[in-house]
């Protein structure tokens, strides 16, 4: 019985130990969008590539000037034209510009 007693706790410690890894997952998915703030520039993602090799994301810039609850940002484009719906954080890309350097982007 004993046997048993030991098997059972050492399964509920390890069940333990994977719920809490999963719940700091969980977390530093939200820590992550938590980082975009209102007024930084991020890039969308680009959802239709012609191939492997082209980039991820749009080659535009675009300013938050708005969020809805954790992860829902409304964006400006360069224009600053609105843009007709609000993003998911999971799409979006924070830029951070490099002193000394002007701003390019690629037209394939």
């Amino acid at each position: 019985m004993k046997l048993g007693l030991e098997r059972l706790y050492y399964l509920m410690n390890k069940r333990l130990t994977y719920e809490e890894e999963k719940i700091k997952e969980v977390e530093g998915r939200i820590q992550k969008s938590e980082r975009i703030k209102i007024g930084d520039e991020v890039l969308i993602k680009k959802y239709a590539k012609k191939d492997k090799l082209d980039s991820s994301y749009k080659n535009k810039l675009f300013v938050v000037i708005d969020h809805f609850h954790r992860n829902t940002f409304v964006l400006i484009n360069s224009e600053g034209v609105k843009l007709k719906r609000a993003v998911n954080g999971s799409h979006l890309k924070k830029f951070v510009r490099r002193e000394g350097t002007t701003l390019k982007f690629f037209h394939a």
